[in-house]
């Protein structure tokens, strides 16, 4: 930081004045305004002539005065060079507007730990357009992430005060990543105690740490093994259904999406689902549907009666599930 590697600048300089200012009044006996006056004027070797004709011991005074205020001036003048020829300005730059991006976050989305499964956590939550906030304690993990629209803080994740820094209270949830089991319990439990009501996704690599997750506070606990081992065999016996869902929620297929709305207080999506044409009017097609405190309900019943509060998970392209969804969620 520029006030960190600069900090002793002003000091040395303050010090300069008031020792030769000093120095004027007890060589010379000038006064106070005049002693200040020939300091400033000989450090900053402006020019001008001697306030009164100096002595010769006031001379080599002066000299070392001139001496001094060059050698501070010359280093400072280096060091500034330095700071910014190896990056240091740009970086303290990035640094201030990643401080003001923190302090005006709202419903974003926390990942702690960025190795190979936070990553793409990360990438999906942004690729999805949502505000995406980094907590990793090793710099080298998050470089380049700025480039990409996400927020990096560089700290220890099961810190409460890292994670303030994070604006948990303002966020909409929270994906715990780190490569360890333990670390990740231990980040649930701080983080559950700082927002009692958010969602937090756990990952847990050993059977013994799921219960453990859901007693320090995790909404659900993800196992990146077990998905992956089903999703290997799932592809053997279901090559075509598995194609099908790895192109409705992969980033990179971008014409097909699996998404969740919600049914705000337009009357339009009020009714049955036979009667209210999603497929003709918006080329989306519902394929489940959650009522608030029930269970799922997959492949819905054309005569299901779809309220406000619903949510209900639609197939279709990006923009005709966007289109639907502003639509839905009017208030």
């Amino acid at each position: 930081m520029f006030i960190q590697r600069f900090r002793w600048v002003l000091p040395a300089m303050l010090a300069i004045l008031v020792a030769g200012t000093a120095g004027y009044m007890m060589i010379e006996g000038w006064s106070v305004l005049d002693s200040v006056w020939m300091v400033l004027i000989t450090v900053t070797t402006i020019g001008f002539g001697e306030v009164h004709t100096l002595s010769d011991g006031g001379r080599a005074f002066t000299m070392l005065l001139i001496v001094g205020g060059l050698s501070l001036g010359g280093y400072t003048a280096s060091q500034f060079t330095r700071y910014v020829v190896e990056g240091g300005l740009r970086h303290d730059l990035r640094e201030r507007t990643r401080r003001k991006r923190v302090e005006k976050l709202h419903d974003h989305y926390i990942v702690i730990g960025h190795g190979r499964l936070g990553a793409e956590v990360a990438l999906d939550l942004r690729h999805e357009g949502q505000t995406v906030v980094v907590i990793d304690p090793d710099a080298e993990a998050t470089k380049g992430l700025d480039d990409t629209g996400i927020v990096v803080i560089v700290g220890d994740g099961s810190s409460d005060e890292v994670l303030r820094r994070a604006r948990i209270d303002a966020a909409r949830g929270l994906a715990v990543a780190t490569p360890s089991s333990a670390v990740n319990v231990y980040v649930t439990l701080s983080a559950r105690q700082l927002a009692p009501h958010l969602p937090i996704l756990t990952r847990a690599d050993d059977a013994d740490a799921v219960p453990k997750a859901r007693r320090a506070g995790a909404t659900d606990v993800i196992s990146p093994y077990g998905i992956s081992g089903n999703r290997m065999a799932r592809s053997l016996l279901h090559p075509t259904s598995t194609s099908f869902l790895d192109q409705a929620v992969a980033r990179h297929h971008g014409h097909l999406s699996l998404e969740d709305v919600l049914i705000g207080t337009n009357p339009k999506h009020h009714g049955r689902l036979r009667d209210l044409h999603l497929r003709q009017d918006y080329s989306v097609l519902v394929v489940a549907i959650r009522k608030p405190d029930s269970e799922l309900e997959t492949a819905p019943d054309a005569n299901v009666v779809i309220e406000q509060g619903d949510v209900v998970v639609v197939v279709g392209a990006p923009k005709d599930i966007s289109r639907f969804a502003r639509d839905a969620t009017v208030h």
